[in-house]
């Protein structure tokens, strides 16, 4: 029980930086990622040509696929018979 109680906060010190790590590595991903997500998608729905252009060949290098438009459903095409 004593070996158990010695080593648990070693342990967990390691545990706890490697979390810490983590997160510091997800914060940078996200730094990066919505800025780059958000001229993708507000070219993508610009009608302004250069800036639309960009999001083109961004999200084609990237090979993202973003759907702006929404589908609407007629009631009637719902109803079951």
């Amino acid at each position: 029980m004593s070996d158990f109680s010695q080593q648990f906060p070693v342990v967990f010190g390691a545990l706890n930086e490697g979390f810490l790590q983590t997160l510091k590595l997800f914060a940078i991903t996200l730094a990066g990622a919505l800025p780059l997500g958000l001229v993708i998608y507000f070219g993508e729905v610009n009608s302004w040509a250069p800036f639309a252009a960009l999001a083109s060949r961004l999200s084609a290098a990237n090979n993202v696929v973003i759907h702006t438009r929404q589908i609407v459903v007629d009631k009637r095409e719902c109803v079951r018979h």
